[in-house]
């Protein structure tokens, strides 16, 4: 049964309709019924266009947390064959609302959230500023909670707000204007599909690579690359058997060892294509020949 979000309450009362027409025609089939179906269809999807044009910044974060959104078990279940998670360390007892895999790390680690070559700032991501920098620090590269930025990175899944441009350059070299201000654009500014901010994306990003946000998070090539070599890599596990409810523990560490091992070929594959459609995205300006030829 689905639920419905207080300002979804005119598109409940049209599905009710829907589904009261449909057990009439189900008894008695009919083509006015049928015609009447589609007509009150049709109005439903009218209905979600009009509300979710103009839905509030609150009404959005409802969306985002709505009790019927997909969760990360579903999207295993969906999408990788027999999963074997990593979980408990059989000394004490497992946390059960984390649910963990070989594929996890190269994931996230792609998905621009922490950034693995910068262990000195806590995995801090090129051009983006500390969650906890100190109040009033014109460095915001630095943080001044370490436990508290731990844990939003790799617990809440944060990567932080951008840096101002003369400091993000400092991470990103070749960091154009147009190109921080196209991503802070996208970023902030487009609203996306609906109108709700929910799934958007840019050709570039502050990095200068495709992504698309899902309900705020940064989904790029490389993490889609770690996503389905970790499939793979779980796949070719299952059908050497290392990885059951049976397997021994060494077999399950040779099985994790496998999809770790496609997840991080599929995020350099990724990280290949990130780079080849960044260098064709960049302008080509005239060289100092190219004038003079002129």
């Amino acid at each position: 049964m689905n639920t419905y979000l207080e300002f979804e309450k005119p598109i409940e009362q049209l599905d009710n309709k829907v589904h009261e027409l449909k057990s009439l025609n189900d008894n008695a089939p009919s083509d006015n019924l049928l015609e009447e179906i589609t007509q009150v269809e049709e109005q439903i999807n009218e209905t979600y266009r009009k509300i979710y044009s103009s839905i509030s910044p609150w009404q959005r974060t409802l969306v985002a947390r709505h009790p019927q959104r997909p969760k990360t078990r579903e999207y295993i279940q969906n999408l990788i064959e027999d999963f074997f998670p990593l979980s408990g360390d059989r000394f004490f007892s497992e946390d059960k609302a984390i649910l963990g895999g070989a594929i996890g790390a190269p994931v996230a680690a792609s998905l621009g959230i922490f950034d693995v070559t910068n262990p000195g700032e806590l995995f801090r991501p090129k051009g983006y500023a500390q969650s906890y920098a100190e109040k009033g620090s014109q460095d915001r590269r630095k943080t001044a909670e370490p436990g508290m930025e731990i844990f939003e990175r790799f617990f809440l899944g944060r990567r932080g707000r951008p840096l101002k441009y003369e400091t993000a350059k400092q991470d990103i070299p070749d960091l154009t204007p147009q190109r921080y201000a196209k991503a802070l654009r996208s970023q902030y500014q487009d609203r996306g599909l609906l109108g709700m901010g929910l799934l958007k994306g840019t050709t570039e990003n502050i990095e200068g690579y495709p992504e698309i946000r899902i309900v705020g998070f940064p989904v790029g090539a490389q993490a889609v690359g770690a996503l389905a070599g970790g499939i793979a890599g779980s796949r070719t596990a299952g059908k050497l058997g290392l990885v059951s409810p049976v397997a021994s523990r060494k077999s399950i560490i040779k099985g994790a060892a496998v999809t770790l091992a496609g997840s991080l070929g599929g995020a350099a594959t990724g990280k290949t294509l990130n780079m080849a459609i960044a260098s064709a995205n960049r302008p080509k300006y005239l060289t100092t020949s190219d004038y003079m030829q002129g």
